[in-house]
């Protein structure tokens, strides 16, 4: 082959959120807000759990999501609360820096991945590692976007968020 030149080609801008839930920013950053607000007058961290998975659930849409605590001395993240799936996986460990959730956690950054299909074809090629998990950690069977955020205190990482969706982006 011949290389006859090169050129930029830039990428195809990403449709704000708002637009890929159908919603315009405004409905979204009330949505935000209400939540916040929920949680900032919530007290009992068991309530302050249920009331974040909740309204992630009645108010932004995230049908699937999970709330993961941080052992750096394990090296690892526990589930305390899921919504969205058939288990509930209370107890469900992820190794940090592992996977979208653990990368979340080792790097303190969120790690969005929207469009898993490539991944997934990578994952099943390379083959699985035989896991120590006796508890499953709730997943979608077939996922095409999933976000992990980091939830960070005092700049340490605490734990992270996690939710996913059968749809891209």
């Amino acid at each position: 082959y011949r290389v006859r030149g090169c050129q930029l080609i830039p990428a195809q801008p990403e449709p704000p959120a708002a637009e890929l839930l159908g919603q315009d920013s405004d409905a979204l950053l009330s949505a935000a807000a209400r939540l916040a607000m929920r949680l900032a007058k919530t007290s009992d961290p068991d309530a302050m759990i249920d009331a974040l998975l909740d309204g992630l659930q009645r108010e932004l849409g995230y049908s699937n999501a999970i709330v993961l605590l941080a052992d750096e001395e394990r090296g690892r993240l526990t589930t305390i609360g899921s919504r969205g799936y058939s288990l509930g996986g209370v107890g469900s460990e992820a190794r940090i820096g592992e996977g979208a959730i653990g990368v979340a956690a080792a790097s303190a950054r969120a790690v969005r991945i929207n469009d898993m299909s490539r991944g997934r074809r990578y994952a099943a090629a390379v083959g699985g590692e035989a896991g120590e998990r006796v508890i499953p950690l709730p997943g979608l069977a077939e996922p095409q976007s999933q976000l992990a955020a980091p939830m960070i205190s005092n700049g340490r990482v605490q734990g992270v968020l996690f939710a996913e969706d059968a749809r891209r982006f």
